[in-house]
């Protein structure tokens, strides 16, 4: 499933400072490692988000779409435009990084006795 959403903002985590915004990005995660990002999502665990829907939690538990929380400080004269703009480039960031980056590329490659490597690596 792909993300439903992009970018969502979702709380000012720091009551003194009006400027600070917490959001969390959804990224689609590639087939070939979504069992991987499953792993890293603890079971039941829902979206930070409250409006997540049935669906959206799933995705993530299962792995087809990656979830992370951060903050931004809005720049003093920054207009909301500006701030959705400068959230919607760390999506993209994000986005990137979630497609690009495969630690499991090796993962479960195996050497038989005759000497024979057989690579089960995520693509």
């Amino acid at each position: 499933m792909a993300a439903r959403l992009r970018a969502i903002f979702v709380e000012k985590p720091d009551p003194n400072n009006n400027n600070l915004f917490g959001y969390v990005l959804w990224a689609d995660v590639p087939a070939s490692r979504q069992t991987f990002w499953a792993a890293l999502w603890p079971s039941g665990q829902r979206s930070r988000w409250a409006g997540s829907q049935p669906g959206d939690d799933q995705a993530l538990q299962n792995g087809s779409v990656a979830e992370q929380y951060a903050e931004v400080q809005q720049v003093p004269g920054w207009t909301r435009a500006q701030l959705q703009a400068e959230v919607a480039a760390r999506w993209q960031t994000y986005q990137t990084y979630v497609t690009n980056y495969n630690p499991w590329v090796f993962y479960g490659t195996t050497l038989d006795p005759s000497g024979v490597w057989t690579n089960n690596g995520a693509a």
